[in-house]
């Protein structure tokens, strides 16, 4: 085996980390959502939606960026979009530390595509990232839903915050803006 190779095996046998990582979410059986679930589930949004946006964003790297994005959750952590304590204070410098830890494990030009990657979604400056972020919400949206706003609930989070938190990358493209509209709509009962 190449030393490339032998990287990119213990790189994923790293990042098996991941599958086990649970979220502040619930899924719809009423446990904690990993981030592997979490993933997953965005990966089918972006399938499902694919021919819909496809003259609009880079469907490859919207893709890319949906594996990735949380990888770096392994050593930092997952921070509650909600929170309001010092973690999410320190999220920002946690992350890129976490982020530049993990993609150096890799062979250099994977790694930095990778960490490449990781920023552009993080600083949601391209029309990609900006869809990838607004699914990431959405589809926390949808997640929360199917358990009729338990862990906004949980955690007292009003609605206007919720609302107003969603609406940050959901109002930069008409699809989205449409399913984030009838998703809040749904959400707001449970309120």
């Amino acid at each position: 085996m190449n030393i490339d190779t032998e990287k990119i095996i213990l790189f994923l046998r790293e990042v098996d980390k991941f599958k086990f990582m649970e979220r502040e979410i619930y899924n719809s059986d009423g446990r904690k959502e990993t981030n592997t679930d979490h993933s997953w589930h965005l990966a089918m949004f972006m399938l499902l939606l694919e021919k819909q946006v496809k003259d609009r964003i880079d469907i490859l790297k919207a893709f890319k960026m949906i594996l990735i994005h949380d990888l770096i959750e392994i050593y930092a952590g997952d921070t509650f979009a909600f929170d309001t304590s010092k973690l999410k204070k320190t999220k920002e410098k946690r992350e890129l530390k976490a982020a530049e830890k993990l993609f150096k494990q890799l062979p250099k030009e994977i790694g930095e595509e990778l960490f490449d990657l990781w920023k552009e979604y993080e600083t949601a400056k391209t029309k990609t990232a900006k869809f990838v972020k607004a699914l990431d919400r959405i589809q926390a949206m949808n997640q929360n839903v199917m358990t009729k706003a338990r862990i906004y609930k949980e955690h007292k989070i009003p609605y206007n915050l919720v609302k107003d938190y969603k609406k940050e990358y959901t109002q930069s493209d008409k699809l989205l803006k449409e399913i984030s509209s009838e998703l809040l709509k749904e959400l707001k009962p449970y309120f």
